[in-house]
């Protein structure tokens, strides 16, 4: 014996085969979503004005809706003064503030979509 081995190959071809579809649907959807319209919000807190980006398709199924608050939730966190340069307790004050909530929810009301409304109760926001 010369210490090679032969092993099949067929289960790893035809496991490339089966996943070779599923990665032109994804790249189907992606390029649906390149080509249309992009929408945007603006998410405004006490400090600034963060605007947000989002395809009409973020809103087609609750998961992608909980996508886009979190979204929305970064850029209102943002637009209330968050930022690596403050200390860590001031960015724990914004992260509870009023002024977070009601930039999402202004944001929200500015999409005023369903999805997006069922997936912002769910989320959790400071009360």
């Amino acid at each position: 014996m010369n210490g090679f081995s032969c092993r099949p190959i067929g289960l790893g071809i035809a496991a490339l085969l089966m996943l070779a579809p599923m990665a032109a649907m994804a790249q189907d959807e992606m390029a649906q979503e390149d080509a249309a319209p992009q929408e945007r919000v603006t998410v405004e807190g006490a400090v600034q004005k963060v605007p947000v980006r989002y395809f009409r398709a973020d809103l087609a199924t609750e998961a992608r809706a909980r996508i886009l608050v979190r979204r929305l939730d970064r850029a209102a966190l943002e637009a209330c003064g968050d930022s690596t340069a403050i200390a860590e307790d001031l960015r724990r004050v914004i992260a509870r503030s009023a002024c977070r909530r009601d930039a999402v929810m202004r944001a929200v009301g500015d999409v005023n979509d369903p999805t997006l409304y069922r997936a912002v109760n769910d989320f959790g926001l400071p009360q």
